[in-house]
């Protein structure tokens, strides 16, 4: 099984990049890619750049959820959110929004689906973590995510954007998912480059096994894309 995550960067430089994001989709050929900073400007497309990508990509199966609703410039709003798409049938699926900071300016989701797949139903998590400046939003985020799953006694493989830089250190936090997570995290992978490190993860069930995990080369967005291959 193969899953891909990666950070689409809304519009920005999109008329450049989307040709090159379509080649490497098809290239890398996943099961299931989950997809963050998915938007909607109808001024620019009727569709949004999940719908967008589906038909190019001729991938059957998609959710999208764009709850946040974001000011420009311009002062013409635009929808953002998550999105995955699947080869498979996507049965069910589900949108929780996260516990927020009083001093967080971002609202954010989990968003979650059950797909049919060949070797039985597979559940994935796709989430954006909150920008962690000053004010490390992202680490209560992600274990109110883990709360919910081990809560629920769900095994699901997690991915996204998880915005927890390196001056916090994810490694801090393995009691956060441990023992029926673990962590990938391939020695000095870069998932986004202009700060040179890695904020971009995969949680994945214990009982899976991982077989492998790749970097996408850049000109994709600013984040770099992380592909993972397993095994249950």
């Amino acid at each position: 099984m193969r899953i891909t995550t990666l950070n689409l960067w809304g519009y920005t430089g999109w008329a450049y990049r989307k040709d090159n994001v379509i080649k490497f989709l098809k290239e890398c050929d996943s099961d299931v890619i989950l997809l963050q900073e998915n938007v909607l400007k109808t001024e620019l497309s009727p569709d949004s750049q999940v719908t967008s990508l589906a038909e190019e990509l001729g991938i059957p199966y998609r959710i999208q959820t764009l709850t946040r609703l974001l000011p420009t410039a311009e002062h013409i709003p635009f929808r953002e959110g998550l999105g995955i798409l699947s080869k498979h049938p996507i049965i069910s699926s589900e949108a929780i929004a996260s516990k927020k900071d009083p001093r967080d300016s971002s609202d954010r989701i989990i968003q979650l689906a059950d797909i049919q797949t060949p070797d039985g139903i597979l559940k994935v998590a796709n989430v954006h973590l909150s920008i962690t400046d000053e004010i490390d939003f992202a680490t209560p985020q992600l274990k109110e995510l883990v709360t919910i799953l081990k809560t629920r006694g769900e095994e699901r493989v997690v991915g996204g954007d998880f915005n927890i830089h390196k001056d916090i250190g994810i490694e801090n936090f393995t009691s956060l998912w441990e023992p029926e997570y673990k962590l990938v995290s391939t020695e000095n992978l870069i998932t986004y480059p202009p700060t040179n490190e890695r904020i971009d993860y995969f949680l994945l069930p214990k009982s899976y096994k991982l077989v492998k995990e790749t970097l996408s080369p850049d000109g994709l967005s600013d984040h770099r894309a992380i592909t993972i291959d397993f095994s249950r």
